[in-house]
């Protein structure tokens, strides 16, 4: 099974903390890669990536140029 950080469907930690969010707080909610990699493009970051990081949740890091 091919897992994307940009539909919400894995891997299965973000996947359980965007359902925590949306279940557990008012407006909480978690982001895809993309609409993040957005955000940051908006601030004026550039050379945004994602990193992949095998630690206990497999969320990534997140990195860009200011």
């Amino acid at each position: 099974m091919i897992l994307s950080y940009d539909t919400f469907d894995g891997p299965l930690f973000p996947a359980l903390f965007s359902l925590n969010m949306l279940v557990n707080t008012e407006k909480g909610r978690a982001y895809s890669g993309d609409q993040i990699k957005g955000m940051l493009e908006k601030e004026g970051l550039k050379n945004i990536r994602r990193l992949s990081f095998k630690g206990p949740n497999e969320s990534g890091i997140i990195s860009g140029e200011v």
